[in-house]
């Protein structure tokens, strides 16, 4: 399925910061007169979650990932040789 695995790699991004999202879209809501038991406060909650997951993941995890796999890689190679 197309998307699958990007999804499932955000997937802990998003478990990290959602409830700090959800606590500024509500004030987003607020600040925009939209009712927080409307469609759009969903949409706009949901939206905001996957979109900040998306941002952690790029932002934040994915570089320390990049740079752990190279230590790993270092410290593989110099212990071999």
């Amino acid at each position: 399925m197309p998307g699958a695995a990007f999804v499932a790699s955000i997937a802990y991004s998003v478990y990290l910061t959602h409830k700090l999202i959800i606590h500024f879209a509500i004030g987003l809501c607020g600040a925009l007169q939209i009712s927080l038991n409307s469609f759009p406060a969903l949409v706009l909650v949901e939206a905001a979650i996957y979109a900040g997951g998306t941002i952690f993941f790029l932002v934040v995890e994915r570089p320390f990932l990049q740079l752990r796999d190279r230590i790993d890689r270092r410290n593989r190679t110099n212990a071999g040789g």
